[in-house]
């Protein structure tokens, strides 16, 4: 079924002296990555850096050998790791040193083990902000495993989690986020909302089930539209008031999936945002994971932020 979509009043934070600053509340992790994939992540990171003066750490992950070297020789399979590890750190900031120069800002490390265990536990040591993991283009080979790691790595990770197209190189100027309105939406919305470059456009969309829901058991649903969800647009707007951004709502209307990826192929978005699946009567709406349908569909930067202990 086509979606229908209703646009709402646009919003422009008043302009006013000594307007909000938009800035990351932690550092950045970056999952570094040798080839050209990451240059995107890098390049994003750099500039969030300069502008928010956070610390932004590369980590590169190498899974362990898959059978003990001493079987096979006399050697020390420790010394084999870290010299596996040491030739990858040298990789690493050679990638970094070509895509954004020598900058104090960049530190890099190697790990071995499990890459989104890893860079899980790293990003809550380090209270990162996010997770930004390079994604190749759309239709290539390599575009599948950058978008399982992601998957991964938001599954069990405490921060959002950004793939980041190898050919990003500035701040996002035009953000969609998908609102079902439980608090990890929310967290995505605030979270693009700190990625987005100034005077940029921020749209809050939500996709209204095409269903009669009293029909279907859902009264408690249905009351909210009958109600309306301009108020819950509101809330949310309120929090964002006074920052250099334009804030926009958006009503579609149909199947979540589908409706979104078709807003995003006509509306010139390089920034996407959702929240993880929960278990509230919206969130299973958005049943068949959107947050996977918009990574797999979208050619911009997708930023997923995790449940919290509201959305669990």
């Amino acid at each position: 079924m086509t979606p229908t979509t209703t646009k709402g009043a646009v919003r422009r934070p008043a302009a006013r002296r000594g307007v909000m600053q938009r800035a990351l509340a932690g550092p950045v992790l970056v999952a570094g990555d040798v080839n050209e994939t990451s240059n995107g992540a890098l390049r994003l990171g750099e500039l969030l850096a300069r502008r928010d003066r956070v610390n932004v750490h590369v980590l590169g992950t190498i899974r362990s050998l898959g059978f003990p070297v001493s079987a096979f020789a006399k050697i020390d399979a420790e010394a084999v790791e870290a010299g596996r590890r040491a030739q990858l750190l040298k990789e690493l900031r050679q990638r970094v040193h070509r895509t954004v120069g020598r900058s104090a800002l960049f530190s890099v490390d190697a790990a071995t083990g499990s890459p989104a265990r890893i860079l899980a536990a790293d990003a809550e040591e380090r209270r990162s902000a996010c997770i930004l993991i390079g994604l190749a283009p759309l239709g290539t080979p390599e575009r599948a495993g950058g978008e399982d790691e992601i998957l991964q790595v938001a599954s069990i990770a405490n921060v959002p989690v950004v793939g980041v197209p190898a050919d990003q190189e500035v701040l996002p100027k035009r953000a969609l986020v998908a609102l079902d309105f439980g608090e990890s939406s929310r967290r995505s919305a605030m979270l693009a909302l700190s990625l987005l470059a100034t005077k940029s456009t921020l749209v809050l969309a939500h996709v209204e089930p095409d269903a009669d829901l009293r029909a279907l058991g859902q009264d408690g649903l249905a009351a909210i539209y009958e109600s309306g969800v301009t108020a819950l647009f509101e809330r949310l707007i309120n929090e964002m008031e006074g920052m250099d951004v334009t804030v926009e709502t958006m009503l579609l209307k149909g199947d979540a999936a589908p409706s979104l990826l078709t807003e995003v192929a006509s509306g010139a978005y390089d920034l996407v945002a959702c929240g993880t699946q929960g278990v509230s009567a919206l969130d299973r709406h958005f049943a068949g994971s959107v947050s996977t349908a918009l990574l797999r569909g979208c050619s911009c930067s997708v930023l997923i932020a995790p449940p919290t202990g509201d959305d669990a």
